[in-house]
């Protein structure tokens, strides 16, 4: 085995090679490309879509039914999303704990047909007559048993309950101290600030003030050009580069922030103090600024036409190209050449140089803003003039700085290429945001004490209001009442208002509650202010504010550099110290998916005396239940458990619209692989047996990553960040709240993260969340339900180009839209120009008749590329036709939704349980028996994919395409 962790990850045809080489060795040729080598195979692929319990459940009975018609060993595939995945892992726990020492893969199959169709009995003991022994399976008794599986005791006071309540409030808790630290140490920085600003603009207190002797120009207008001028040359830096077309270095994002917008806002603030610090506005009249303005503007530009022309070498690389034209006076060719290239040099420099005249003309514009800006800053009052113009005078000046470029660009005409203003535009949004993040900053340190000293009484109240728009955000977030994301659509109006409010409620009132309790510590005679005063907790909010900014005038720096020091710290440790991964929702989501699907493996008494299930008398929980997802690799339906990694960041606007590609775990390679709009692979696969195997402990089990903890990264549908559901308002409000089943994982392409459990630092991976901050290039990927890319499974199928598959939808669709099958039909052909086409017709009830379909499957034809024989799709709907058992039809008329009832419901009863199960079980043997009648009575010898391939298209007389596969 290789362990080296610098080597680079696999591709997918790799992943493709290897599972062939286990599934059909007799396809696999080095020779051909994979693609061919899995034609050749002519794969069998089963797939159960998301949709929590209820597809799990409904999924039960589909299984069963393949089971009686001994059709489970017919497929090659097991590709699970969500819920089906939580039944997935069960079957093929199943299979693996029940395989015997020395028995082939097939007979194992073969004996779990046998077992769950109720023909064996081998949980009974020896000699017991069929009335005294259970008609089924045990572990279909325990996965009734534990159909509530997250609370399976009832009760507000049970032990089930509380501990879930427990694990969420102590999550919760840590995550808002990570959180709160965090934005403490944040909400600091204004205060260190504003002392500086005072600091710098006290005429009287510091040198820096004092004028020029010469030119009267006040020193502090000198500090705010440096800073200037680097953010200009870097700006040119960056266009010449653009225009050379070297676009991608130095040129980037970081690249912008760091050396413009930054040295842009630093140079705004000390701007802004000047103009406050030396009024009157007198000192200099419109003439002055106009004068002065316009000279500092155009230097840079005379600087970059400098460079550009030549510099001190303009006369000598004029001579030379004069010295070329008399050189080619007698070759007509190469004269022609020498005076297209004179007049091309030649234009450039007159183009260049008809630029300074509006160079001027935009820098008398900003002499005008600046004076008027002065004269403003000339009627600040002296109680607070320096917090005034800090909070508003920098992001004027700044917007000012872009004004005057805005001008400029506007005057050019047509001097600048589209490319070129595109460049400027997107900067401009930069500068604008910054403008926008600094009045939003100081803003609240500003008037947030004040306004809740105003509100007195009603603060209390605005609090409540604020918790409950919030947490009520949170739960309708998810919730079938809201159509938020509801695929179809609707749901209440007014709640559809809260979802939207609720996220930038909870923003505005968390900032301005820690803006008020951080001037409560550093602001208040109480406590670390000696020279502040009291300030009255009613009347005008004029005193108030007054009597605030006097306090903030006398806030002591070393308090606040303690104040800011201990909050960093504090985030520091708790992100270095909190897994992000084992505090959230995950963990306990894991364990209880764990408990009821794995553990209803080990139940029975012909198992073996070390994996028969031995749960904690206190906990109920038993860590034996779980496995490595590597041991699942020797035997058939090979498992694909699939996720969606969310990528919210990142140019690719592509996946900026999707916000997520697929992600995959495999008992043998673990990862992803996607071509982003260049062209380009991005991706990398990693072995499953050694992913996440560092679980940075004293003990870190062989094997890879846990199937659990891979059923429930599957499942996880509440999270932050969903894929093409994310709203980046409402991630943020989830994120605080903790409401993440998601999980963080290893980027495969990372050299050695892929084989860490969680970050090390999961401080930044909660702020990548609130912020939306994902991308496929950092070390550890945030993953979620599969379902917030593909919900059916079946694009991981026709990746690998599986001849035959089945897909059982057991979505929540009540109007019988069909989003998933859709939406997989546009991901397959955009990613892999895979057409897929199918009449649904046969699916949807007719009116007045909104619980009865004609049919519970259509056929379809997956048209490969290249001229591959085309595939086969049979599309299953959870759907009642009328002819279903007495109970299952009296529970339908009981639940108008039945069989599509909310996913939010986690929590189903025995009945509820036993409707979906039945329905499954009565949908699979009406699909499978008449299409698969010839192959029914084959022995389990003889059984092979192949002949489902091979034989299935005589039972589609409809469609004589399919037909064609035998012709070719």
């Amino acid at each position: 085995m290789d362990t080296n962790t610098n080597t680079p990850g696999d591709a997918f045809s790799k992943v493709l090679r290897d599972e062939i080489a286990q599934l059909r060795p007799q396809a696999s040729d080095p020779q051909q490309s994979a693609e061919a080598c899995a034609d050749r195979a002519q794969l069998v692929g089963l797939a159960f879509s998301g949709g929590g319990i209820r597809s799990a459940t409904f999924c039960l009975g589909v299984i069963q039914a393949l089971a009686r018609l001994r059709l489970l060993r017919a497929f090659d595939y097991l590709s699970t999303v969500s819920g089906g995945g939580y039944i997935g892992a069960w079957l093929s726990t199943l299979i693996f704990r029940g395989r015997k020492p020395g028995q082939s893969v097939a007979d194992a199959l073969a004996a779990v047909e046998l077992e769950l169709s109720g023909e064996s009995r081998p949980w009974c003991a020896a000699g017991t007559i069929a009335s005294d022994c259970p008609p089924e399976h045990p572990s279909l008794r325990f996965l009734r048993r534990y159909s509530n599986y997250l609370t399976p005791r009832l009760g507000l006071f049970s032990g089930d309950s509380l501990a879930a309540i427990s694990t969420y409030l102590r999550n919760l808790l840590l995550n808002q101290l990570v959180l709160v630290a965090f934005f403490g140490a944040v909400l600091t920085l204004p205060y260190g600030l504003l002392n500086g600003s005072r600091w710098l603009a006290n005429p009287l207190g510091f040198a820096l003030a004092t004028p020029l002797a010469d030119t009267g120009l006040p020193v502090l207008f000198g500090m705010a050009i440096g800073p200037l001028l680097v953010a200009i040359g870097a700006c040119a830096m960056s266009l010449m580069r653009f225009n050379k077309g070297d676009r991608f270095n130095s040129t980037g994002p970081g690249f912008i922030i760091g050396l413009i917008v930054v040295p842009s806002l630093v140079s705004a603030w000390l701007f802004a103090l000047a103009l406050q610090a030396h009024a009157p506005a007198a000192d200099y009249s419109l003439q002055d600024w106009v004068t002065w303005t316009m000279l500092g503007y155009l230097a840079p530009w005379l600087v970059v036409f400098w460079i550009k022309s030549g510099g001190s070498n303009i006369a000598l690389t004029a001579l030379g190209k004069l010295m070329a034209l008399w050189a080619a006076r007698n070759d007509s060719a190469r004269l022609r050449e020498a005076l297209e290239d004179l007049f091309e040099w030649g234009a450039g420099l007159a183009r260049f140089a008809w630029q300074l005249p509006w160079t001027l003309l935009a820098g008398a514009l900003g002499g005008v803003l600046f004076y008027s800006l002065r004269r403003g800053a000339a009627d600040l009052p002296e109680v607070g003039g320096v917090a005034y113009a800090t909070t508003f005078g920098t992001p004027l000046v700044l917007l000012s700085f872009s004004t005057v470029v805005t001008l400029h660009i506007g005057m050019m005409k047509r001097l600048y290429t589209d490319q070129n203003r595109e460049w400027w535009a997107r900067l401009g949004g930069f500068i604008l945001l910054a403008a926008l993040a600094w009045l939003g900053l100081f803003a609240v340190t500003l008037y947030a004490a004040p306004l809740v000293k105003w509100l007195a009484g009603l603060a209390l109240a605005g609090g409540l209001a604020w918790a409950a728009t919030s947490i009520g955000g949170v739960l309708l977030g998810k919730s079938s009442l809201t159509g938020n994301r509801s695929k179809s659509g609707g749901g209440n109006a007014v709640l559809n208002k809260i979802v939207v409010a609720a996220p930038y409620v909870f923003i505005v009132g968390l900032a301005i509650g820690l803006a008020s309790v951080l001037n409560a510590v550093l602001a208040s005679p109480e406590r670390l202010c000696d020279a502040c005063v009291p300030i009255a907790a009613a009347g005008p909010f004029g005193p108030i504010l007054h009597a605030s900014l006097l306090n903030l005038g006398r806030v002591d720096m070393n308090n606040v550099l303690w104040v800011g020091g201990v909050c960093a710290a504090v985030f520091g440790l708790l992100g270095w110290r909190i897994d992000i991964n084992l505090f959230s929702l995950n963990g306990f989501y894991r364990n209880r998916l764990t408990r009821c699907y794995l553990g209803a493996t080990r139940v029975g008494q012909t198992l073996p005396t070390k994996i028969v299930r031995k749960p904690h008398p206190f906990t109920g929980f038993d860590p034996g239940d779980d496995l490595p997802l590597s041991v699942l690799g020797n035997q058939r339906p090979f498992p694909i458990v699939n996720a969606a990694m969310n990528l919210n960041g990142g140019e690719d606007l592509a996946w900026q619209t999707r916000r997520a590609a697929a992600f995959a775990f495999t008992p043998f390679h673990t990862g992803f692989e996607f071509w982003d709009s260049e062209g380009d692979r991005i991706g990398a696969y990693r072995l499953t047996e050694e992913y996440a195997a560092n679980q940075f402990s004293f003990f870190n089990p062989p094997g890879g990553i846990l199937l659990g903890n891979v059923v429930a990264t599957s499942g996880a549908a509440a999270n932050p960040n969903m894929g093409y559901h994310t709203s980046a308002a409402l991630s943020a409000l989830l994120s605080v709240f903790n409401v993440r089943l998601g999980r963080w994982c290893g980027n495969p392409r990372h050299p050695k993260a892929w084989r860490k459990a969680s970050p090390r630092f999961g401080g930044l991976a909660l702020l990548k969340e609130v912020f939306g901050m994902l991308d496929s290039c950092a070390s550890f990927l945030n993953v979620s339900d599969g379902g917030h890319f593909e919900n059916l499974g079946i694009y991981e199928l026709v990746r690998r180009r599986c001849h035959v598959v089945v897909a059982v939808d057991a979505g929540c669709d009540p109007d019988y839209q069909f989003e998933d099958l859709a939406n997989a039909i546009r991901k397959c052909s955009a990613d892999f120009g895979v057409g897929i086409e199918i009449d649904l017709a046969a699916l949807r009830p007719p009116k007045g008749k909104r619980k009865h379909c004609p049919a519970h499957f259509a056929v379809g034809c997956i048209r490969y590329p290249n001229g591959a024989q085309p595939g086969i799709l049979i599309y299953i709907k959870a759907s009642q036709s009328g002819d279903e058992s007495s109970d299952v039809r009296e529970y339908a008329d009981c639940h108008r939704s039945f069989p599509h009832e909310s996913t939010s419901d986690q929590f189903f009863d025995e009945n509820q349980f036993e409707s979906y199960r039945k329905l499954g079980r009565h949908v699979g043997l009406k699909v499978f028996a008449p299409l698969f009648s010839p192959l029914i009575n084959t022995s389990a010898h003889d059984m092979t994919p192949e002949q489902i391939c091979d034989a299935l298209p005589e039972r589609l007389p409809d469609h004589p395409d399919l037909q064609a596969r035998q012709r070719m």
